[in-house]
C-alpha cells in the first residue's frame, strides 16, 4: 500500500483496488479519451519551493508598499547646496536637526559628518549602479570644468629689471602712500599720547621698516612742527563745525599742574546731537598767571569766544569747590553745579578724619615705606606670601589682630 499526492487531495492507491479516476482511466481507453490529462505528480520538495516563493512575493510586495511610505515622508536637506547627491537622499521629517542622512533608494542610513558628500556618492556606487551613472553625468553637465586634470601652475614670471629697482626706491615725500603712513603715524603720537621722540627710537624704525621697505619716517621736527599741527587743525575745524549747530551746551572747567609743576586749565563742552551726548575736550592751556578768580573768569570767557560758543547759549558750568574758580564763576553770572566726585572725595575725606583711622593709616604707611625700599625685606615678604611656591595658601605668620569696631560690637 502507497500515498500519493496530488493537489488538493490525497489518494490511496492499492493494487486491488482502484477508486482513483485517473486509474480507470489508464485500464479504460474510451474514459481515458474523455478525461483530460492528469495533473504532474509533486514531491515534498516542489510543494514547499512553491510555498516559499508565494510567502517571498507577498513579503517583496509589503516591502515595497513600506518603502514607498518611507520614501514619502523623506525632506531634502535646509541648507543651500549645489551638489546633485541631494537628489538621492534625504531626512526623515522627525530628523528636525537633519543628522541621519538616509538613501532614498533602499532607505538605508549613510554616514555623512560635517556634510561631507564622499560617503554618499560611495554608497550610490556600491549599491545603486544606475542612480551613481546619472549623479556621474549630472556633474559633468554642472561643472564642465571640473572634469579635466588640473592644470600645473606656471611658474612666477621672473621680475623685470623695472620692478626690482621700483620695490627699492623709497616713497617720494608727498606721494599718497609716504602721506598716508605719515598721517597714521601722527596719529599713534596724539592719540595714545607718546612722546615725539618715539620716531627716533631704534625698534620703531624697524617696526615701520619692517612693514613697508619703501617708507622712510621724518624727524622728530617734521611730526613737532607740520603734522601734529596740521593734524590739531583739521580735528578742531571738524568740532568747530560741530558746534555750530548747537543750540545748547554745558562747560566742565579744572586747574592741575603737571609733574614738572606747569600750570594747566582744561575746559570740556558737553552737548546732545541726534539724542546723544557728546563730549569734547575744547583745551588744555598753559595757565601761567596767578590763579586768581578774574584771571580763571577771563581765561573761561577767552575758550568760549576762541570756539565761537554763545555765552547765553551756556545751561551750567561745573567745577569744583575751590574758591578762586567759584569767584570766576559768579563775576560771570553763570549757573554752577558742583562736581559730584570732588564733594565725594572731601565727605570720604572728613569721615575718616578720626584719631583711629590716621593711626591705622600712618601705620600701613610705614609698612609700606619699609618694604619698597629694602629689598631683602621684600624678599622675605614675598618667601611668607600666599602665592609664592605655595599649592595652599597659608598665612603670613604674624600675630593674630582682633578687628575693631566702630561702634557696639556686632552680636
Amino acid at each position: 500500500m502507497r500515498y500519493g499526492i496530488r493537489p488538493y487531495r490525497i489518494y490511496r492507491y492499492s493494487p486491488n483496488l482502484r477508486c482513483d479516476p485517473y486509474s480507470k482511466q489508464a485500464a479504460d481507453p474510451e474514459l481515458s479519451a474523455l478525461l483530460p490529462a492528469p495533473p504532474p505528480l509533486l514531491s515534498h520538495a516542489q510543494r514547499w519551493e512553491g510555498q516559499e516563493q508565494t510567502l517571498r512575493h507577498s513579503s517583496t510586495n509589503m516591502e515595497e508598499a513600506t518603502t514607498s511610505a518611507e520614501r514619502a515622508e523623506l525632506v531634502s536637506i535646509r541648507k543651500s547646496t549645489g551638489s546633485v547627491i541631494w537628489k538621492y537622499f534625504g531626512f526623515k521629517v522627525s530628523d528636525e536637526q537633519q543628522n541621519q542622512v538616509i538613501c532614498r533608494e533602499c532607505h538605508k542610513q549613510v554616514a555623512a559628518r560635517g556634510g561631507s558628500t564622499t560617503n554618499l556618492f560611495h554608497h550610490l556606487k556600491q549599491w545603486h549602479k544606475l542612480q551613481y551613472e546619472q549623479s556621474v553625468k549630472l556633474c559633468t553637465a554642472e561643472a564642465p570644468a571640473a572634469s579635466h586634470p588640473p592644470q600645473p601652475k606656471k611658474a612666477p614670471a621672473q621680475s623685470s629689471l623695472q620692478s626690482s629697482f621700483s620695490c627699492s626706491v623709497p616713497y617720494e615725500k608727498k606721494s599718497g602712500k609716504w602721506c598716508t603712513i605719515t598721517k597714521v603715524v601722527s596719529y599713534h603720537i596724539a592719540k595714545d599720547m607718546v612722546s615725539v621722540a618715539t620716531v627716533e627710537q631704534v625698534g620703531f624704525k624697524k617696526l615701520l621698516k619692517a612693514m613697508d621697505p619703501r617708507y622712510e619716517l621724518p624727524s622728530r621736527n617734521y611730526f613737532a612742527r607740520e603734522a601734529l599741527p596740521q593734524m590739531y587743525s583739521e580735528v578742531r575745524q571738524s568740532l568747530a563745525d560741530r558746534l555750530a549747530n548747537v543750540t545748547h551746551f554745558a562747560l566742565t572747567s579744572d586747574m592741575w599742574s603737571s609733574r614738572t609743576c606747569e600750570p594747566y586749565m582744561s575746559v570740556t563742552v558737553h552737548f546732545i546731537q541726534d539724542w546723544e551726548m557728546k563730549t569734547a575736550c575744547l583745551q588744555t592751556s598753559y595757565f601761567p598767571q596767578d590763579h586768581t578768580g578774574e584771571n580763571i573768569a577771563e581765561a573761561l570767557q577767552d575758550a568760549i569766544a576762541s570756539w565761537k560758543l554763545q555765552e547765553k547759549h551756556l545751561v551750567a558750568i561745573t567745577t569744583d569747590n575751590g574758591s578762586n574758580i567759584v569767584k570766576a564763576v559768579e563775576l560771570k553770572e553763570w549757573l554752577r553745579m558742583q562736581c559730584f566726585d570732588h564733594r565725594l572725595h572731601l565727605a570720604v575725606g572728613h569721615g575718616m578724619n578720626d584719631k583711629r583711622v590716621t593711626r591705622a593709616i600712618s601705620q600701613c604707611k610705614r609698612i609700606v615705606s619699609c618694604f619698597s625700599y629694602s629689598w631683602k625685606k621684600w624678599r622675605q615678604l614675598a618667601a611668607k606670601s600666599p602665592t609664592h611656591n605655595q599649592a595652599r595658601p597659608k598665612p603670613l605668620g604674624g600675630p593674630k589682630q582682633d578687628l575693631i569696631f566702630w561702634g557696639p560690637p556686632p552680636a
